[in-house]
């Protein structure tokens, strides 16, 4: 083989290697995109609580790709959907570690070691996604949980403020707030925190009488009447 041989030889090789990387590259981009394409159908069956039918697809995905992040996320929430709260917590855990800057798998590994009353590290995951995200409002609702639930009440409780700030059209938020101020018997912003609620649903009983114990409790006892046999009436009309 002479130089000029030797010169086509080497452009050809170069050139298979090229398309050969590219071909690589183009096999590897459709797998990943046939999995992305797997995501949405797993998540409808989810939603639809059809879990054997989302586990068959999530054991697809995880076969094809066994790190593959939100596969290990969704597979955990089945799990502990399930009743497999353990085995959900470690597919949880090593979804953060795939993908340690997405505050979604940190909330809701943070939700699962809560009720399973493991409130170190449930208090570190749930700080973990509200750092990452500071917007995510489940998330700074779950950390105000797991630290009243931990015993930090006044930690949970600054939480659930800060959040009502921006939530100011949340009646269940307002509904809980109401109830940390009337258990460290602050009356007047349980009071208020109560009203709010009430001003956004105020046919909800619930509320009603919750907020007719705090008036028992501070011996204002007809308004705690009026609002108990309120209650009464809408709960006889099936309302709320």
């Amino acid at each position: 083989m002479n130089r000029a041989d030797r010169r086509r030889q080497a452009k050809l090789e170069k050139s298979a290697a090229k398309n050969g990387v590219k071909s690589h590259a183009v096999a590897i981009r459709n797998v990943d995109q046939a999995i992305a394409d797997m995501i949405q159908p797993i998540v409808t069956l989810l939603n639809a609580q059809r879990f054997d039918e989302a586990g068959q697809g999530l054991t697809e995905l995880l076969a094809a790709s066994p790190d593959h992040p939100e596969g290990l996320h969704l597979y955990g929430l089945l799990l502990c959907q399930t009743g497999r709260e353990g085995q959900g917590i470690e597919k949880l855990r090593r979804a953060t570690v795939l993908a340690p800057k997405t505050a979604l798998y940190w909330n809701n590994l943070a939700a699962a070691l809560s009720r399973a009353s493991l409130w170190s590290e449930g208090l570190t995951a749930a700080r973990q996604a509200v750092e990452l995200d500071p917007e995510y409002g489940d998330a700074r609702r779950n950390l105000a949980n797991v630290l009243l639930s931990s015993g930090d009440i006044s930690g949970g409780v600054a939480e659930l403020e800060r959040l009502a700030r921006t939530r100011t059209a949340d009646a269940q938020l307002w509904h809980q707030l109401a109830q940390c101020y009337a258990d460290q018997k602050q009356f007047e912003p349980a009071e208020t925190a109560y009203k709010k609620a009430l001003n956004l649903e105020p046919e909800n009983t619930r509320v009603m009488r919750d907020l007719a114990a705090l008036y028992t409790n501070n011996w204002q006892y007809d308004a705690a009447q009026r609002l108990r046999r309120q209650a009464d009436q809408l709960d006889k009309t099936g309302n709320i």
